[in-house]
């Protein structure tokens, strides 16, 4: 009885080790989301910050829809359907075969930047600063909170399935780790491209 109990209580130790490392992660990433959310309620400008989020978007699809190094098998169709009505016009990125044949994928990048640079004054412009700051802070939020909020079910979920992962010899609080860190990644992913598309294409009235 006495060995039986001693096992159960290394047993029950380890499973409230595991809990802690579990809400060590959590509590990372929950700090490091707080910090951005903190900025726009803090009515910081972030107008930088958007316009990085803006250009990191241009490139992660360039990156996905120019990834051979032979531009005959660019997609460039699905690239400007991806930007259409926020930064492309159906008229952008037809290009000839002489012209594709002297183009990079950075050149089109670049291109695809200054077309969102000239858009984004343009707006400004329009609405005037001080409107476009808030409309920033707004969307900014908007999806961070939206984003946010089903992460962190998904990692309720994936909490609770995460002890099944010791029957196949893997150390729940590393596969743990390593799926969290995936899941934040693209959690991040998301927020950066919702918050661009908002920015770039909602309508004031």
């Amino acid at each position: 009885i006495e060995g039986a109990q001693k096992k159960k209580e290394g047993n029950n130790f380890a499973i409230r080790k595991n809990v802690l490392q579990f809400d060590d992660v959590m509590n990372a990433q929950r700090e490091l989301v707080y910090a951005q959310r903190n900025k726009v309620l803090d009515g910081e400008d972030i107008k930088e910050t958007v316009r990085h989020m803006v250009d990191e978007t241009i490139e992660a699809y360039c990156n996905i829809y120019l990834a051979d190094s032979i531009s005959d098998n660019w997609d460039l169709k699905g690239l400007r359907e991806y930007f259409l009505g926020w930064i492309t016009s159906p008229d952008d990125l037809n290009f000839t075969t002489d012209e594709l044949n002297h183009l990079t994928k950075e050149d089109i990048t670049e291109m695809l930047k200054d077309k969102a640079n000239a858009k984004y004054e343009a707006r400004e412009a329009e609405y005037g600063s001080e409107i476009m700051r808030e409309m920033e802070r707004v969307m900014l939020l908007r999806s961070v909170d939206t984003n946010w909020m089903d992460h962190i079910d998904a990692m309720d979920q994936l909490r609770q399935g995460i002890g099944l992962r010791a029957y196949g010899q893997h150390d729940p609080v590393v596969a743990y780790r390593n799926e969290s860190f995936d899941m934040f990644e693209a959690m991040t992913n998301a927020i950066r491209e919702q918050t661009a598309k908002l920015v770039m294409s909602v309508r004031i009235r």
